[in-house]
């Protein structure tokens, strides 16, 4: 458990806290700096670089070593610093300083080459790579000290005191020894930009954006391979671009993992801070476009956890593969109870990247939580919507049922649909009403004004039935039928419907008096009363059904609508005026025969007969039932 916990606490130690060597590292990398070769890199671009170079390297080092899969490197990187900062010894002319400076030149590039081949892994990866590095490790180091110790600083102009170990004096063999030295080097810069080359076409897609900086540095040892090539053949002095070129390619690997450090940093910033506006993640497909461009992934696939089936759902609906090919797979669970939610399967680079997709993860958990709240709620506003809608239907629905059936029945028919699949007997008052001289006034008015003169009249009607508890029926042109006591009993529905009768003629001879000052031909009306049982029901075929009542009672109500003459009269069978009280209101006709009845009718008109007329009036009116 000890060496866990050791590993784990230099993952997410604080910057600061560093192992010692790699503290002694950068240290001793800044120091060597201000040795007595010390440019001012303000005027000096040489200068520049080769200070950016160090200091990139120190960093970025510094930053390696506090992630897991980049510790190699990252202690790589300081080393590599420390040992290019101490080539500018060779300037020091006291003690064996300017020797050491000399001999770790050269192998500042085998160094490279090694973070180069391994970049941004942690180990070399084919057998070509760690043949190339062992001889580099082992020919460099013996060729530069050969080269060295058959060197003496004063054939290179030199006047001044220094300390050099020269065991061979011999100037023609001194420089035999540094031609072959730097042309082998520079074989080895170019098998190593080979290998780099053929790594770089052989990498997938997402590789190649990584290897970038190594192409770079790669292209940057060509060019230093081959100003060493012509500097050693033709006694040329390269030295500026070879300066140049040693200086990119100590810059391009550091400088680019800073520089996608700090993006991922500013990325995680933006993907985290996208993944908490529940606002824009309105649903989980939202969630998953947000996590691909945050991770950087184009292929993320996002599967969530369906407790009922008890696997992970794709967004269509259908199971997760449970083969996920080379992919990484990574887990997000809920940030408030820690239950499964989701399952990502993403690039496998981005195995090693463990601070930045989990940070992102955690993220994640509350934007899917989020997400699926608001899935919820706008389904449950989804359903309230259409309750509502439903709701809004049935009351028009209702309203426009009112309006084509009778009054109470549209009301009972929603309450119990099939109160009306049979016939119920009932016992119930008839009234009819009816227009006197109607064809006479249609063939002298204009129809438009003669409808409106309908609608008036009918309206008045229905007002005046309506007032006292009447169903009506139906209106066929003049005429108007009328029940009390239907779809639902009534109590005293002989008086009702005697009492609207008298506002049915009160409503009409109002409105008689508004057309007659209008130039209008007045409507004269009669009304027949019948009280007696009827069948009431639903009758009709399969396309059309109507509520109806059905007897002798309706019969005789409308044979008593024909009898109600002159225009003004009600005429109500003795049935409808016994009950009501109102017998001493009407007057009582002989006993007369009605058309399709074998027996007489007894029957009361209102208003009576004036005096001296009676005898006249009853007449006319037993010579219209008879006709």
């Amino acid at each position: 458990m000890a060496p866990a916990a050791r590993r784990g606490s230099v993952q997410h130690c604080p910057m600061g806290r560093r192992p010692w060597w790699a503290v002694l590292c950068a240290a001793g990398a800044i120091a060597l700096l201000w040795v007595p070769s010390w440019t001012n890199p303000a005027t000096d671009p040489t200068a520049a670089t080769w200070l950016l170079a160090i200091v990139s390297l120190v960093v970025a080092g510094w930053v390696s070593l506090g992630r897991r899969s980049q510790r190699g490197n990252g202690t790589l990187m300081p080393i590599i610093a420390v040992t290019a900062a101490a080539t500018q010894l060779q300037y020091v002319t006291v003690g064996p300083w300017a020797f050491l400076g000399t001999m770790l030149y050269p192998f500042i590039g085998v160094l490279v080459g090694l973070l180069l081949l391994r970049w941004p892994g942690h180990r070399l990866q084919t057998r070509a790579q760690r043949w190339l590095i062992r001889t580099a490790f082992i020919l460099v180091p013996v060729l530069t000290a050969a080269d060295n110790v058959t060197w003496d600083p004063a054939w290179g102009g030199f006047t001044g005191p220094y300390w050099w170990p020269t065991l061979v004096h011999r100037k023609d063999l001194g420089n035999l020894l540094y031609n072959g030295t730097q042309g082998f080097e520079a074989i080895l810069l170019l098998a190593f930009v080979a290998l780099v080359a053929t790594r770089i076409v052989r990498a997938s897609r997402p590789e190649r954006r990584e290897l970038m900086p190594v192409a770079l540095a790669a292209t940057a040892f060509a060019t230093f391979a081959v100003a060493s090539l012509i500097g050693a053949l033709t006694n040329t002095d390269v030295g500026d671009l070879a300066t140049w070129a040693s200086n990119l390619s100590l810059l391009a690997v550091p400088v680019a993992f800073l520089i996608s450090r700090a993006v991922r940093r500013v990325q995680r910033a933006l993907a985290v801070e996208a993944l908490l506006e529940p606002q824009r993640l309105t649903s989980v497909d939202a969630v998953s476009r947000t996590l691909s461009r945050a991770l950087g992934d184009r292929h993320l696939t996002l599967a969530l956890w369906s407790a009922e089936p008890g696997h992970y759902l794709l967004g269509d609906g259908t199971a997760a593969p449970d083969d996920l090919g080379d992919g990484h797979v990574v887990y997000v669970t809920s940030p408030a109870d820690g239950t499964p939610l989701a399952r990502l399967v993403v690039d496998p680079r981005l195995a090693g990247q463990t601070d930045f997709v989990e940070a992102v993860l955690r993220a994640a958990g509350t934007a899917i939580d989020n997400a699926r709240l608001q899935a919820e709620l706008r389904g449950a506003q989804r359903e309230s919507q259409q309750s509502r809608q439903r709701l809004d239907h049935a009351e028009v629905t209702q309203r426009r049922m009112t309006r084509l059936l009778p009054g109470g029945l549209a009301e009972r028919i929603s309450r119990d649909p099939d109160a009306f699949s049979t016939t119920e007997l009932l016992t119930v008052t008839v009234l009819m009403s009816d227009i006197r001289g109607y064809s006479g006034i249609a063939e002298i008015t204009e129809p438009a004004r003669l409808a409106e003169q309908l609608n008036d009249h009918r309206q008045a009607m229905n007002e005046a039935l309506l007032t006292h508890g009447g169903t009506v029926m139906q209106y066929v042109g003049d005429a108007v039928m009328a029940v009390f006591g239907a779809p639902e009993p009534l109590d005293g529905h002989e008086a009702r419907a005697l009492a609207a009768a008298a506002r049915m003629h009160s409503s009409q001879d109002a409105l008689n008096a508004t057309w007659t000052a209008q130039g209008l031909q007045p409507f004269g009306l009669g009304i027949g009363l019948s009280t007696g049982q009827v069948a009431a029901a639903l009758l009709g075929s399969h396309d059309r059904v109507e509520y109806t009542v059905v007897g002798d009672t309706v019969n005789l109500a409308a044979r008593l609508c024909d009898a109600a003459r002159p225009a003004g009269s009600t005429v109500a069978s003795a049935v409808t005026i016994g009950p009501s009280g109102r017998a001493d209101d009407y007057e009582l006709l002989p006993a007369f025969q009605v058309k399709g009845r074998a027996s007489t009718v007894t029957a009361y008109r209102h208003p009576p007969a004036s005096p001296g007329g009676l005898g006249r009036d009853a007449s006319s009116t037993g010579q219209a039932m008879t006709a």
